[in-house]
């Protein structure tokens, strides 16, 4: 069987990039492969710190983590130091910033201008916010980058407003997901 290449994953796919190492044996392997998912999701972690920028959040993704899987050398399960990045920059990329539960007063800088490394420049084309009415339910807005790359802000019911500054600066508790093109 042939892989099958998409037009989404022309678009919005990557190539990501996964170091291990056994922490008996010390074999080390690498894999790099098409990612599955096409949304990037950055973890928000509560700390002292509450200010982030998403470089930041995209460097701690990175650290290696411990986990368990079979070594090939010592045919068992051991704990392997494990670490992936993203190996290949795709023409939109999408990433979900993952609050999980008690980070949402965390503030993030969202760069208009993203250079990761090992990667092509990125630039910001939209940031989507989510926060809760009255009753609970989820309400969605969105900034996007418009025409001459004046920045609008559009939200349910309301017209649409003209951003006079920064985007990076709009709502930073609130953002969820991020669009970035490559440059």
């Amino acid at each position: 069987s042939s892989a099958v290449v998409t037009h989404v994953d022309r678009i919005f796919g990557w190539f990501q990039q996964t170091r291990m190492r056994c922490s008996v044996c010390g074999l080390e392997a690498e894999s790099t492969i098409l990612s599955k998912s096409k949304i990037l999701t950055l973890p928000l972690k509560s700390s002292d710190r509450k200010d982030y920028t998403v470089t930041d959040l995209y460097l701690d993704s990175c650290v290696s983590k411990e986990d368990a899987m079979p070594c090939v050398n010592c045919k068992v399960c051991t704990n392997h130091e494990v670490a992936s990045r993203v190996a290949t920059t795709p023409e939109l990329l999408l990433l979900w910033l993952d609050r999980g539960s008690g980070n949402d007063t965390v503030s993030l800088d969202v760069e208009e201008d993203l250079m990761l490394p090992g990667l092509v420049a990125l630039r910001l084309v939209a940031v989507i916010y989510s926060a809760r009415r009255h009753d609970g339910t989820a309400c969605y807005s969105c900034a996007c980058r418009g025409p001459m790359d004046a920045w609008w802000y559009f939200e349910e019911g309301r017209a649409p407003q003209p951003i006079k500054h920064s985007v990076s600066h709009v709502k930073q508790r609130l953002s969820c997901m991020l669009v970035y093109e490559r440059i």
